[in-house]
């Protein structure tokens, strides 16, 4: 019997031309502006994982930008850049800020030690602006552009850990919303309260990056009743319409 099986190496190789061709029409739309891009890969101890493309550009929006933006489908272990809760493998952001903070996604088909490392930069990052990588589950803030980040991770989705960030001061947003920021139990009802921002998503994550709860805020004090309350560290991720993100972390 004939098989229809792929080798290792050739799915590899198909992958990898499928993401050239999605590569390919975004380049194109690139050029057609001014631009600042960075290229960031990931791989899993010995096994190659991803490569994902960052770009600014005054044609593109916080949203999805056709042309630009490309979605990504987990195969094998990848990491990706997040608009809402979908993954792009390559996205377009407008015109750089140093305020901006990028979300990222980890898939993690198995267990163990990963790197994380800038593959190379063009536009402002070449003229020194720093790119730094925050993980919320180390609670660190490493300098990608000045040396790979290694942790280690179980399997699974994880959509809260990390985030690209260009000056260390957008950790905690501004001082004036990073102080006006609670999340806390009220009479067994997690609630959060996003400060003098409402806020547009609020997502709730165990620490293994499994997403609990998830709700579209409407006012600057959202609660969560279908959340159950365990006496386990929480990560509250808060989505802000500026495109901002804050993560909390709870006891719950």
């Amino acid at each position: 019997m004939v098989s229809l099986s792929i080798p290792q190496s050739r799915y590899l190789n198909v992958r990898s031309f499928l993401l050239l061709g999605v590569a390919l029409v975004s380049s194109i739309a690139f050029a057609q502006s001014p631009m600042s891009r960075i290229w960031v890969n990931m791989s899993h101890e010995e096994n190659p994982g991803n490569q994902i493309l960052i770009g600014y550009t005054d044609m593109a929006t916080l949203d999805v930008d056709p042309g630009f933006d490309s979605a990504l489908a987990p195969m094998g272990n990848c990491l990706s850049s997040l608009i809402g809760s979908e993954r792009y493998v390559i996205q377009a952001r407008p015109g750089f800020e140093a305020s901006d903070v990028v979300p990222l996604a980890l898939h993690a088909e198995s267990s163990g030690t990963f790197t994380i490392w800038l593959d190379h930069a063009d536009g402002v990052f070449e003229q020194g602006q720093a790119i730094y990588l925050y993980d919320s589950v180390a609670n660190t803030c490493s300098e990608l552009s000045a040396a790979p980040y290694v942790f280690t991770s179980e399997s699974g989705d994880f959509n809260s850990r990390f985030q690209l960030l260009y000056q260390t001061t957008t950790l905690d947003l501004a001082e004036s919303l990073r102080d006006a920021v609670s999340v806390y139990n009220d009479a067994g009802i997690l609630t959060v309260h996003t400060g003098s921002e409402t806020a547009s998503q609020i997502q709730v994550f165990d620490l293994q990056g499994r997403e609990l709860a998830q709700m579209m805020a409407s006012t600057a004090t959202t609660s969560l009743p279908s959340l159950v309350a365990e006496q386990q560290v929480r990560l509250v991720r808060i989505v802000y319409p500026s495109g901002r993100v804050l993560v909390r972390k709870v006891l719950f």
